[in-house]
């Protein structure tokens, strides 16, 4: 982002820049993928990387890859950390993982929310078509009965009740989802990489609407 905004259409390796209280030069060496350092919503700013002896820093992060589990190699760091100078102290060691479920733990949670509520509501929505369904079939019992009566064939009268509940099922389906799409950009700001309107989605509850008004 920032040899794209300071070099548009350059290449930016071995331009100087001025930066810095001290107004130190400094020589661009290379070019790095932007980072989400805000938030994994927040777009990515400016940013450059200084050797660490170039501009020491009073608190630095280190960062040690492993094989097995991190944190189990905390005590040989410490200890390398004290090789190299007894007076530097290790403070706070963790994942990056862990730092990675701290900077989401307010989306996951309202993200966990959601879900519990609209599995809620798709369980309210499946006890009310059963019922409606349910309901619609009873009072029609007379009207089954005559039909019966006059020689219709029992899978016949099945066949009607369950394709007219199940046009009236797909209708309502159909004006659901349509809503849910519109009401999809409403969430649309909480998601990271993830498209708001996920037809498997979309398919799964039409289908288990769907089941629940045929039986």
């Amino acid at each position: 982002t920032m040899a794209k905004l300071l070099f548009p259409n350059e290449n930016p390796l071995g331009k100087r820049l001025i930066t810095g209280m001290a107004q130190l030069q400094a020589d661009v060496v290379g070019v790095v993928a932007d980072t989400h350092t805000l938030s994994l919503t927040a777009p990515p700013v400016a940013e450059m990387y200084y050797p660490v002896l170039q501009r020491p820093e009073n608190f630095t992060g280190i960062l040690v890859r492993t094989d097995g589990d991190p944190m189990a190699l905390t005590a040989s760091v410490r200890a390398a950390l004290h090789d190299v100078d007894a007076g530097i102290p290790l403070t706070n060691p963790g994942t990056l993982q862990q730092m990675v479920d701290q900077s989401v733990a307010d989306r996951r949670l309202t993200m966990m929310l959601l879900a519990v509520f609209a599995g809620l509501a798709l369980l309210l929505a499946t006890i009310g078509v059963y019922s409606v369904m349910a309901y619609s079939v009873t009072q029609r019992s007379g009207e089954i009965g005559i039909r019966m009566a006059l020689g219709a064939r029992a899978g016949d009268v099945q066949k009607m009740v369950i394709g007219q509940g199940l046009k009236l099922t797909g209708l309502g389906v159909a004006i659901g989802a349509a809503i849910a799409l519109a009401a999809s950009q409403l969430v649309a700001a909480l998601l990271f990489q993830v498209r708001a309107v996920d037809p498997l989605i979309y398919v799964a509850v039409a289908l288990i609407l769907s089941a629940v008004a045929a039986m």
